[in-house]
């Protein structure tokens, strides 16, 4: 269990601009909740366990405090604009800064999986203002044991990825009492500086409904319907296997020799597999896409600054497939799909999704339509036939140092949404991969089963028709 000690609001220690203004199309489309983003740092020596905790506050305090100064726009709030955009008031409100006891240690949570112990560990945000709420919220958590957790939530809206992992970095880096090399690159409308046109000119499936089933899925049948994550293990070994079995780019007429996958196309491909055998229900005709998270930093042209602080990402799609082909063709099928959905994010796609965006009326409905799969009149959570896949494999997750040491692990603190799933480099030098993936309770025994006999090629018993 975690008691919250204190809970103070931390402004900027210096003044900043007091400014208001719109956010950008790669803002608008996201959702204004937080994110949750767990480092867990081990004792550092025999005398961590009678180290006051007040100190370590005390050193996150007043580097947070500095760190805003540059990063002024977290300490913002977000407000409402015409047609449901947002704007960014940047008037030095504050983040929230929380201290907290856990009467466990590191070793209860074994593999670091989002679970409900894990939400424990991040800010609670209360949403029932979004003028009033903060932007950013940071709970440190110290463990029986010694062992600390920072815990940071940060509004979608506001950071990517990117951004967020850029913050936590400079942050870390000012507790250690060193000065900051990159400062954040703050004018989010740069990419609008080359003078290209960013008219919608693509028909933009990225932002339709996503499919639903076409049929009552197994946990319809008596099964429990709730959601449950996991943390998936790939060893070195097993991702070469992998890469082995995806090896040739499958076509319906033949095999043909391309440049060999990413560990990235591989993976989420072999997921997509798997997690089709768990929930197929019979109907091998069953649509289903991923949809995959692309940072469009550098694949604008030309790239974002380094540095660049705010949104940058945009979700692109895989071609509708079906349940049949994706269990029944090689690996290589669902791994040429998972590629053409990436490299078709060239910097005119791009261009044109922030038109489409642009030029819709009612951000509210756009920002919502592309995140579940369509409803069915009538229906009850028939289910969702789909995965939503997050690439963490070149974050710099590992090497947040506070000056307490490098983390022992780094994730996310929960998975709001079933069939979510983030391929993360593992702090091991092993060269492994972890994954924490959210899907139906009824369908998890199934996946994992599949998703490690897949990879020693046992066949899938189902019928064709």
């Amino acid at each position: 269990m975690v008691h919250i000690k204190s809970s103070n609001t931390v402004i900027p220690n210096e003044p900043t601009p007091n400014e208001r203004y719109l956010l950008s199309e790669f803002d608008q489309i996201k959702l204004w909740n937080h994110v949750s983003l767990l480092y867990f740092y081990k004792p550092q020596n025999s005398n961590s366990r009678g180290c006051r905790v007040v100190s370590v506050i005390e050193v996150m305090r007043n580097s947070l405090s500095q760190a805003l100064v540059p990063y002024y726009p977290l300490a913002g709030r977000l407000h409402w604009s015409e047609g449901g955009r947002l704007e960014l008031h940047c008037k030095a409100k504050g983040v929230l800064l929380l201290e907290a006891d856990s009467e466990g240690t590191l070793e209860d949570l074994a593999d670091f999986a989002p679970t409900q112990a894990l939400k424990e560990l991040t800010p609670l945000v209360d949403y029932g203002s979004i003028e009033e709420m903060p932007l950013l919220l940071v709970q440190l958590t110290r463990f029986r044991c010694g062992g600390l957790c920072v815990g940071v939530a940060v509004c979608r809206a506001i950071l990517d990825g990117t951004a967020t992992f850029g913050f936590v970095k400079s942050w870390a880096k000012l507790a250690r009492g060193e000065k900051l090399d990159v400062l954040p690159f703050l004018d989010r409308f740069v990419w609008k500086s080359s003078g290209k046109l960013t008219m919608p000119c693509y028909d933009h499936d990225e932002f339709k409904k996503l499919p639903t089933s076409t049929g009552f899925l197994k946990s319809k049948a008596g099964h429990n319907n709730e959601s449950i994550a996991c943390m998936l293990k790939v060893t070195k070994e097993q991702m070469n296997k992998l890469k082995k079995m995806a090896g040739e780019i499958y076509n319906d007429q033949n095999m043909v020799k391309q440049r060999p996958f990413s560990r990235f196309e591989v993976l989420s491909a072999h997921i997509w597999r798997c997690a089709c055998k768990a929930r197929y229900n019979g109907d091998n005709h069953q649509p289903t896409r991923v949809c995959i998270i692309i940072d469009c930093r550098k694949r604008m042209n030309p790239p974002l600054p380094a540095g660049y602080l705010g949104n940058a990402t945009l979700p692109t799609v895989t071609p509708l497939c079906v349940f049949d082909d994706l269990i029944s063709k090689p690996l290589s099928y669902a791994a040429g799909k998972i590629r053409e959905a990436i490299n078709k994010m060239t910097d005119e796609y791009i261009r044109s999704a922030l038109g489409f965006i642009a030029s819709n009326t009612n951000m509210d409905v756009l920002r919502t339509s592309f995140q579940k799969p369509a409803s069915v009149e009538g229906s009850d959570d028939l289910g969702n036939p789909n995965l939503n896949i997050v690439s963490w494999m070149n974050m710099p997750i590992h090497d947040t140092d506070f000056g307490w040491g490098k983390p022992t692990y780094m994730g996310p603190g929960s998975i709001n949404s079933e069939g979510k799933a983030f391929n993360m480099s593992s702090i091991d030098i092993d060269g492994s991969i972890s994954i924490p993936f959210c899907l139906k309770a009824a369908h998890m025994d199934s996946f994992m089963k599949f998703f490690y006999e897949d990879i020693r090629e046992v066949p899938f018993p189902y019928s064709k028709i």
